[in-house]
């Protein structure tokens, strides 16, 4: 059984590593803004107050955009987008969440994060702001299949996952799920 990003999941499919019709589209996570714990909430609701949030902050941390992740790519286009990347430059500390970008903030190490919301959620010491606005945002969707052995318990699983019984787990984690919407 497989849970991957869904680009992976359909090239998988399409090599036939998968057993076939069993793809399901699971949840999707969004890009959130985190700030250490106990500090004032920055404004992320619209465009500009995202752009004023980015300027006025000390100090920025959001994944590598050169490392790999979709996530980082995101970010540093759109702070191109907003016209604020020199401005920015001088301020940003490139961390993945798991290589401790998030837990920098709630160090006090950064004073603004950018990550998935499903990093930033779990991580103690900081809060989320809100997630960036629908202009700004960027999603990975994830979606899961059975492998060609693959047992009745993992068959079982991947059906609770992909029912709407499941969807509360999903937001709790910090992500939309995507079974049920319209």
């Amino acid at each position: 059984m497989s849970f991957l990003p869904a680009p992976a999941i359909d090239t998988l499919d399409k090599a036939g590593k998968l057993r076939v019709g069993t793809r399901r589209d699971l949840a999707r996570v969004g890009i959130g803004v985190a700030v250490r714990q106990g500090v004032p909430l920055p404004d992320v609701s619209t465009v500009d107050a995202v752009r004023t949030m980015l300027l006025e902050a000390r100090s920025i941390v959001h994944p590598d955009p050169q490392g790999g992740g979709f996530t980082g790519a995101h970010i540093a286009r759109m702070i191109e987008r907003l016209g604020v990347a020199d401005a920015v430059k001088p301020k940003l500390k490139l961390m993945f969440a798991i290589g401790g970008g998030v837990a920098a903030i709630a160090a006090g190490d950064g004073e603004i994060g950018l990550f998935n919301i499903s990093e930033i959620l779990p991580v103690p010491g900081v809060t989320m702001a809100g997630p960036l606005p629908a202009a700004l945002q960027n999603y990975i969707a994830f979606a899961g299949a059975l492998g060609p052995n693959s047992s009745e318990p993992a068959s079982a699983f991947l059906r609770f996952v992909a029912s709407p019984d499941a969807n509360e787990a999903w937001r709790a984690g910090g992500f939309e799920p995507l079974v049920g919407r319209r």
